[in-house]
């Protein structure tokens, strides 16, 4: 029989691993839709702007899973890359926001 603590560690595992994959789902398919979406825009400055976010966006998201311990387990010289990563996705974003901030300025 579990006892009270085993019985919630159980449920935490779960509600950790579902969170996990529901954030690496929503992260890649959010990535994938703005980047089909600067493409359907077909240059411009807003099809730009969405390019840099999605790149930016890719960028978050390897280094979101260069952190996991299990991908450490698998390329663990790639363990260290997920700080320049993120370094890397905010610097495209920041790019995006002030080819945006131009335009609107004039």
């Amino acid at each position: 029989m579990l006892t009270t603590f085993e019985y919630i560690d159980v449920y935490a595992s779960v509600l950790e691993n579902f969170s996990f994959w529901s954030t690496v789902i929503v992260a890649f398919a959010m990535t994938i839709a703005v980047a089909m979406l600067s493409r359907k825009m077909r240059g411009g400055v807003f099809g730009t702007v969405l390019a840099y976010f999605s790149g930016g966006m890719l960028f978050v998201f390897f280094g979101f899973m260069a952190n996991m311990v299990w991908f450490q387990e698998f390329l663990p010289t790639l363990t260290f890359m997920y700080g320049p990563l993120y370094i890397a996705g905010f610097a495209l974003m920041g790019v995006g926001a002030n080819k945006l901030l131009k335009v609107i300025n004039g």
